[in-house]
């Protein structure tokens, strides 16, 4: 999910220029130590090798000599901006350091990721990762607040320290022109040039020069990747609150919004995206264009944006997961699988790729890898709630009620905040018709979540409990607050309706129904937002066959407005029932609109091979 993971491709090397630069306050230089003073006895060297179109070198955690803890948080944050700084040639792809953290954990070396790095493991990390090339560093403190930046490169496979630099700046303030620097001297190195329409862009100009945002940043990437969206969204917004022109933040919190239902702040961010988009990397301009796509629920928009994505990027783990991603969500499930293994081919350890691999195979049938790949996901994140939630979720799906409520416990006593699985073991406890017990659930969900949407949905699901314990004003009163904050708002209408009907008071069933009829259709008339208050409009008098005429007239005029494929099959299709209904079949059509004029678009290979 996250532009933070790189790809395995290969590295090119090295002819060491005598140049130096300097400063007033900062120098840039190559290393001339002499055998003797270089780690393991290793000269400096250059080493010519055969030619390719794309090197890759793997970036390591830095190791934090300054003796200040609170500068802990440059371990990693460091590797990040090399990473986001190096990856600007295209020529050159580079691993994250999440990702080799997984390989030294699977050689029992995980102890060794913030040291000096011993080059018989080195060789078996970048054989693992199939890179050529290692990059490792620290960071020291001179005289005052003075930092130092020290950097290496080495070819494990041969044992050689092949170049090393170092640069020091007046503190944290500089830190990003420092590693701007550092990343200028390291490509000059590797003999690599900036691609045709590449450009060299500062690591502030690419995220931040706030290091305050930045370090917020990191802290939310962290916990979303736990699926902490709650917490996750307040380390976002606090990075915003430092600089609001943070896009890889603003991206986040548009996703941990989205999944907390979070709608109308969630278009806030967009809105905010859309003015940033100029100065988006290559990649994160596809993302923004993808939420658009998704917005106007355009699929084939969405489809063709992602394949731009991959053919620019064929080795990108998230284009290849957010492709997965798509294909899921429009149920696509075998086609999806393929993308899901590919993401995991570059990065074998991504736990949200793991997790919905095994969801995929659960849509499919294939319980016994649903289960196998859930388990992979608890092997690596044992700690974390999410993998068992997910897994109770696996259960649940199969039937298996009693596994499923033991997996959510387990996650509640990882962590007792995470309100996921609590609104699960509601529903568990729902199926099973242990009312007392979903009811309770419910109720600690309710107060568990921060997200007032969330909170609608908890009334929601309260009411239904309250309706089956036999307390039907109270259920219908929690419906109806719910109300406010659902959508689509039918289902929820409907609901209450059935519950009048039951109760024995369809008149006012219908009243109600009527009186939100009036209330939709005057904030459609107020603002249009998007397709779905027309089909809340058009549902209702479908079933409750009352007041076609309007919402004919409305549906006609977003038909003439809009050039979004799917969103005109959608309002023909609901046209069309209410013509046959209003005994107006003359009036059928089914006439669409092409799109707006768009560029030609070339798909992936493997998704052209396969649909």
């Amino acid at each position: 999910m996250k532009i933070r993971l790189f790809i395995l491709l290969g590295i090119i090397l090295l002819l060491i220029s005598n140049c130096e630069q300097s400063s007033e306050r900062r120098k840039i230089k190559l290393s001339r130590e002499n055998t003797s003073s270089t780690p393991n006895n290793q000269s400096i060297t250059t080493l010519h090798l055969d030619s390719q179109e794309r090197r890759s070198i793997a970036v390591m955690f830095f190791n934090n000599e300054t003796g200040d803890n609170n500068l802990a948080w440059l371990q990693k944050g460091l590797s990040e901006m090399f990473i986001r700084a190096l990856s600007q040639s295209r020529s050159l792809s580079v691993l994250s350091s999440d990702r080799l953290l997984e390989i030294l954990r699977r050689l029992e070396q995980a102890e060794n990721a913030y040291k000096t790095i011993d080059m018989e493991i080195a060789a078996v990390v970048a054989r693992e990762a199939n890179v050529e090339a290692i990059l490792t560093g620290n960071i020291t403190r001179n005289k005052g607040d003075s930092l130092q930046i020290n950097v290496q490169i080495h070819h494990p496979s041969q044992g050689l320290l092949l170049t090393e630099q170092s640069i020091e700046g007046p503190g944290l303030e500089k830190i990003f022109s420092m590693v701007d620097e550092l990343s200028v001297a390291i490509r000059h190195d590797l003999q690599l040039t900036m691609d045709k329409g590449d450009t060299q862009r500062s690591i502030g100009d690419l995220s931040t020069w706030s290091i305050e945002a930045w370090r917020a940043y990191t802290t939310g990437v962290e916990l979303s990747d736990k699926m902490m969206n709650q917490e996750a969204v307040q380390e976002f917004e606090h990075a915003l609150e430092l600089d609001s022109t943070f896009i890889a933040a603003q991206l986040e919190l548009y996703r941990s919004l989205t999944l907390q239902a979070e709608i109308t702040r969630a278009e806030a961010i967009f809105n905010k995206l859309q003015t940033l988009k100029q100065r988006a990397s290559p990649k994160e301009k596809y993302q923004i264009e993808l939420i658009e796509a998704s917005r106007n629920t355009d699929i084939n928009a969405v489809l063709e944006i992602n394949s731009n994505w991959l053919n620019e990027f064929p080795d990108d783990r998230d284009a290849n997961f957010t492709m997965a991603s798509i294909l899921y969500n429009i149920h696509n499930y075998h086609h999806a699988i393929p993308y899901f293994e590919q993401a995991l081919k570059i990065d074998p350890k991504n736990k949200m790729g793991i997790n919905q691999l095994g969801y995929t195979y659960a849509r499919i049938g294939q319980y016994e890898k649903a289960i196998s790949t859930l388990q992979t996901y608890q092997k690596i994140a044992p700690n974390e709630p999410n993998p068992y939630d997910s897994m109770g979720e696996i259960y649940w799906y199969f039937g298996e009620f009693a596994k499923a409520e033991q997996q959510y416990q387990k996650a509640l006593q990882i962590n007792n905040k995470f309100h996921l699985s609590m609104g699960h073991l509601g529903n568990i406890y729902m199926d099973n018709g242990d009312i007392e017990k979903a009811a309770s659930a419910f109720r600690e969900y309710h107060d568990m979540v921060e997200s007032d949407v969330l909170k609608y949905r908890a009334l929601y699901s309260q009411g239904l409990v309250e309706w089956r314990r036999g307390n039907k004003n109270l259920a219908i009163d929690l419906l109806k607050q719910s109300l406010e904050g659902c959508n689509p708002r039918y289902m929820v209408i409907n609901q209450i309706s059935q519950m009048y009907c039951e109760r024995g008071d369809s008149l006012v069933g219908r009243q109600f129904v009527s009186e939100q009829y009036d209330h939709i259709y005057k904030a459609l008339n107020d603002t249009y937002t998007t397709d779905s208050e027309l089909i809340d409009l058009a549902l209702i008098s479908i079933f409750y066959k009352i007041k076609a005429e309007r919402s004919i007239s409305l549906m006609e005029q977003r038909l003439r407005q809009s050039n979004v494929l799917q969103s005109q099959m959608r309002l023909n299709f609901l046209l069309s029932i209410l013509y046959i209904q209003t005994n107006q079949p003359d009036r059928l059509t089914f006439t669409l609109k092409p799109s707006a004029a768009k560029p030609h678009v070339k798909r992936s290979r493997r998704w052209r091979d396969e649909m």
